[in-house]
């Protein structure tokens, strides 16, 4: 492929990553204009124009022009989720349900089970010999 394909993909890769968190509703961003900063007792006459070029570039990051920010109402933020604390590790868990250890206490009735499983037997063998109860009156006549 061309050396400019590969620019292209590469920018439009790029331009993916950086739009997919927007989409999303995960995150937003923002270009501010830098304020021109105050600098007293600082002479820049004396300065060349290679050293200047360094004061503009250098900045903190309070004086970043891009900005990036989460949402904290995001869906896929987890400050609403319940977490437990693993008292070895320190390590949250997620809390996903209760449950008993009883062996006699169920969330279910056995005996529906059964009744099910009893009633699916039946109908698979009430299928299997319709299936052969036609066939007794063919192999009879075949045999005549």
């Amino acid at each position: 492929m061309d050396f400019y394909v590969y620019i292209v993909l590469f920018l439009v890769v790029i331009v993916f990553i950086t739009l997919l968190p927007m989409i999303s509703g995960v995150a937003t961003y923002k270009i501010e204009k830098p304020k021109p900063a105050s600098r007293k007792g600082h002479d820049s006459t004396g300065l060349s124009k290679r050293e200047k070029l360094k004061e503009k570039v250098n900045f903190t990051k309070d004086q970043n022009p891009f900005k990036f920010r989460l949402n904290t109402t995001a869906s896929a933020f987890s400050a609403g989720k319940e977490f437990e604390v693993d008292s070895k590790t320190g390590l949250k868990r997620r809390i996903i349900g209760t449950f008993s250890n009883d062996p006699n206490e169920f969330d279910y009735d056995v005996e529906e089970l059964i009744e099910e499983d009893v009633a699916e037997t039946r109908k698979e063998e009430e299928a299997r010999y319709q299936k052969f109860a036609g066939r007794e009156q063919e192999e009879n006549e075949a045999l005549v």
